[in-house]
């Protein structure tokens, strides 16, 4: 936005002041007491309904009614006007404003829909540096330099806020990427189950659909856990084609065990003839080097 026109009545030191900078760029100068900071209040209270010299720590007491117009006049009778170019607005627009009225700018009611955010916008308090923000700026070293910036434009919430969705974003990705590796070892386990070099899903299926028939059950069509255990009879309750004698398990068994205690103990005794037959080795060679 660009100021064409700019008229200001009664506001801090100021009685009236009539500016056209025409939507150029314009430095006011002169010395102290002369009102350069009251212009620069009455564009802020213009798009802020404030002036924000006159709020935050050290102004308790000071009221915009009280301390905002001049001196020898009242809030109504303070008011500031200018005429302004808004972007994707052809022809400029006036607003007018005044301190009895603070809270409600005066213009054009069919351009307050555009109006209206480019003002709230201006709350954030961008639009005013003092002195003081503008030499910490200055001064501050590159490396906090980014920092000072984010607290001078009021934005370090924003900021922080960034690097929250960043935090966010990486933990899903790391989320991601190990739901992915064990995609990729739970394909490698059903691979090696299936007896096949990659996993392919068509041949699991027919893999499965095998060992369904085994169990009595019918093809199924897709590799959901819920169809895979549908209709299939327990190993336990398939007809058995030959019937076992127990009894003769039970006797081949104890005959097993005997036959296993048998070795067990010839071994034992073997080895206990070998290490006495070692003795008598060890003796002799002791007899002889005598």
């Amino acid at each position: 936005m660009r100021i064409i026109e700019l008229e200001i009545n009664n506001i801090r030191g100021i009685t009236h002041l009539e500016i056209k900078p025409n939507g150029k760029n314009f430095v006011i100068w002169g010395p102290n007491g002369s009102g350069k900071s009251a212009v620069v209040d009455a564009i802020d209270f213009l798009l802020t309904g404030k002036i924000s010299r006159l709020t935050g720590t050290g102004t308790r007491g000071i009221t915009l009614n009280k301390h905002g117009p001049h001196i020898d006049h009242k809030p109504k009778e303070a008011s500031i006007k200018a005429l302004i170019k808004f972007p994707n607005i052809d022809s400029p627009i006036q607003i007018r404003r005044t301190i009895s009225n603070s809270s409600e700018y005066e213009c054009d009611p069919q351009f307050k829909p555009i109006i209206d955010p480019i003002l709230n916008l201006a709350k954030r308090g961008q639009h005013v540096l003092t002195r003081r923000d503008i030499l910490k700026f200055i001064t501050s070293e590159a490396k906090v330099r980014a920092t000072q910036i984010q607290e001078l434009l009021d934005i370090t919430e924003i900021e922080n806020i960034r690097n929250n969705l960043v935090t966010v974003k990486n933990q899903l990705e790391n989320g991601l990427n190990f739901l992915y590796e064990n995609v990729e070892k739970t394909k490698l386990v059903i691979s090696n189950t299936c007896n096949i070099e990659l996993y392919d899903s068509d041949k699991v299926l027919k893999y499965i659909n095998e060992k369904r028939k085994i169990l009595g059950g019918e093809d199924i069509l897709d590799i959901k856990i819920e169809l895979i255990k549908s209709d299939i009879i327990p190993p336990t309750k398939i007809e058995r084609k030959y019937d076992v004698n127990s009894d003769i398990v039970n006797s081949e068994f104890i005959k097993y065990n005997s036959n296993i205690q048998y070795t067990k103990e010839k071994i034992i005794n073997n080895v206990n003839e070998m290490n006495g037959s070692i003795e008598k080795l060890k003796n002799m060679n002791h007899l002889i080097k005598l």
